[in-house]
């Protein structure tokens, strides 16, 4: 997982979208918003990668829209601007910093290697009802 998509749902796991109600929670919401801040302020408000982080914070537990966010930060190599992997190491060393922070962080990657590892392949093959009624067999 990239630095940014993991400092985003490490963050989220957290709970630092729903409150900061201590000195310390304050210190990572900062943080946060700062990421959040770049991401907006480089792809837009409207962007997808932007978007993807507000579904992410309506729903933090869902592994799709972590995958969505993984997939558009790739898309648009938010990992690779320096001032936006810069603002994600802050988000993930305010993590660290949090009780059980180191946990947080092994646990965010650990349930990504499960998804990742779990992801496949089907084929679905749809047809159409039939339009009429089989024959019966005759007695």
């Amino acid at each position: 997982m990239d630095p940014v998509t993991l400092a985003i749902v490490a963050a989220l796991t957290t709970g630092v979208a729903k409150s900061a109600a201590q000195v310390g929670e304050k210190v990572l919401e900062d943080a946060y918003a700062g990421l959040k801040g770049l991401l907006q302020r480089k792809f837009g408000e409207q962007s997808r990668v932007v978007r993807a982080v507000a579904d992410l914070e309506e729903e933090p537990e869902s592994e799709g829209y972590k995958a969505v966010l993984q997939e558009q930060v790739g898309k648009i190599g938010a990992a690779e601007d320096q001032k936006i992997r810069t603002a994600a190491e802050v988000v993930l060393a305010r993590v660290q910093e949090r009780p059980q922070g180191g946990q947080i962080i092994q646990q965010v990657l650990n349930s990504t290697a499960v998804a990742q590892s779990a992801s496949g392949s089907a084929t679905v093959t749809y047809t159409e009802a039939p339009t009429s009624k089989p024959s019966q067999p005759k007695s």
